[in-house]
């Protein structure tokens, strides 16, 4: 049985492009820790930085096992 799409693995250059992209939105969301925007708006920021930040910890993983054949892509 046959359980989701078939995904090819990402390449080198992929994972690179990715993690600079949420670099990018790291920088973003880091710029607008102000005291000025509400507790709920900062909730919010601080919870996409959360998210980001482990999706680049996992890129970085990526990155360490792509000579070795063991990357792979799950499909969102």
């Amino acid at each position: 049985m046959d359980i989701g799409p078939k995904l090819k693995p990402l390449t080198e250059e992929e994972v690179r492009k990715n993690m600079e992209n949420l670099d990018k939105k790291i920088e973003e969301l880091e710029s607008k820790k102000q005291p000025v925007i509400s507790e709920e708006e900062s909730t919010k920021i601080l919870g996409k930085l959360e998210l980001y930040k482990n999706l680049r910890k996992g890129y970085e993983e990526m990155l360490k096992n792509i000579d070795l054949g063991e990357v792979h892509r799950e499909p969102y």
